[in-house]
């Protein structure tokens, strides 16, 4: 073999040697290019996963951050400001927007609670029924309502003085009785668009203010029922004790004046075994109304005991206090078969204490009595 041939195959096999290497480099890039897709890929995915991840952790969070506030209240009083101050902290816009809270009552719709609202607004929805614009269609249908544009809502059939463009997020809030016991309103900027994890987040914190909502009426009935007498619909001696120690405090508080006006029916025992126990039982109900009926709006009245009223009359002086008293006995003898006996203490500022207010009342009572039954007395 020449010296030239020696030289062609050292060149032929160095060419197939670097075209070997070519092809391996060629696959090591397809091979890396691979990976690192995958990897991409991986990456991806796993950032797909932090956001719901973290999504449903902001979901869990304001669940949580809901059920928290609702279970540290149990009445309706505080519940609904409680609902308010929970549904501002899980909204999903830094500005603060337009909220609200309807009850719902068997047909009608009463605004229990309201952020933002104008009295514009305030007045257009009283008297509010099932049905009526979007709340309305929420409580009826028990849906949820997303809209972007009021304006261009047909069924946003109330408009107020400055009333402006918005969007809407209605939610209905039903109890675990699948009873929509409320409906909960939430402003948007016009053409806001909610994200879905959002939606999911409302949707259960709905589930959510109607379980509290329902809890909260339970205890509210349960609460009612302890505080009134069952034979006349009068608050009783428990509740008396509250808002009579409320009463002293304010008067002390801020100077005013309160009366106790202690009431007796005359002669009553002799009624009853004159008429029975049943007639005895419909005349303290009866006597009951007159005395609900001849108060001020702001006064209470209840069943002492027995035979016995109690009359609080909060800012009154003696001669207002006086007048009612007259009232309650005229109406007692114009409309039923007896008369009664009052006795009338006041209290100013810091000279009121409980005790000796309704001793008072009641030593102003016997004197009516010893004066011959069917007066007013007032305590020195």
């Amino acid at each position: 073999m020449t010296a030239t041939g020696d030289v062609t195959d050292t060149l032929r096999q160095r060419i197939s040697e670097l075209e070997r290497e070519k092809r391996m480099l060629q696959e090591g890039v397809t091979q890396a290019d691979r990976m690192r897709r995958l990897w991409e890929q991986a990456l991806a995915d796993l950032k797909d996963t932090k956001k719901t991840l973290e999504a449903r952790n902001e979901q869990l969070s304001a669940l949580y951050r809901v059920a928290t506030a609702m279970t540290r209240c149990l009445s309706t009083e505080e519940l609904f400001e409680r609902i308010m101050d929970a549904m501002e902290d899980v909204a999903p816009l830094e500005q603060r927007r337009s909220m609200g809270l309807f009850l719902v009552e068997d047909d009608r719709m009463h605004l229990a609670a309201s952020r933002g609202g104008s009295p514009e607004f305030l007045a257009a929805h009283e008297g509010m029924r099932v049905g009526d614009c979007l709340c309305g269609r929420v409580a009826r249908d028990g849906e949820m309502i997303v809209t972007r544009q009021c304006h261009r809502d047909p069924r946003h059939t109330i408009q107020y003085p400055g009333f402006e463009p918005h969007g809407h997020l209605i939610l209905p809030l039903v109890s675990g009785e699948e009873e929509v016991v409320g409906v909960f309103y939430y402003y948007l900027p016009p053409d806001y668009d909610l994200l879905q994890r959002e939606l999911d987040t409302f949707v259960a914190i709905g589930h959510q203010l109607g379980l509290a909502i329902e809890r909260a009426r339970l205890y509210d009935q349960a609460r009612a029922l302890s505080m009134h007498d069952a034979l006349t619909g009068l608050w009783n001696r428990r509740y008396m004790d509250v808002a009579l120690e409320r009463d002293i405090g304010n008067a002390r508080r801020y100077g005013g004046s309160l009366a106790a006006v202690m009431a007796d029916l005359d002669r009553f025992k002799a009624y009853n075994d004159r008429h029975g126990h049943p007639a005895g039982d419909r005349l303290l109900a009866e006597v009951a109304g007159i005395l609900r009926e001849q108060v001020r709006g702001g006064d209470l009245v209840v069943r002492y005991g027995g035979e016995e009223y109690l009359m609080l009359l909060p800012q009154c002086d003696e001669a207002t206090a006086r007048a009612v008293a007259e009232r309650v006995r005229e109406a007692v003898e114009q409309g039923t078969e007896i008369t009664i006996s009052l006795g009338i203490a006041l209290c100013v500022g810091e000279g009121c204490a409980a005790d000796t207010l309704i001793e008072a009342a009641d030593q102003a009572l016997y004197q009516a009595k010893d004066a011959g039954r069917n007066c007013v007395m007032v305590a020195p």
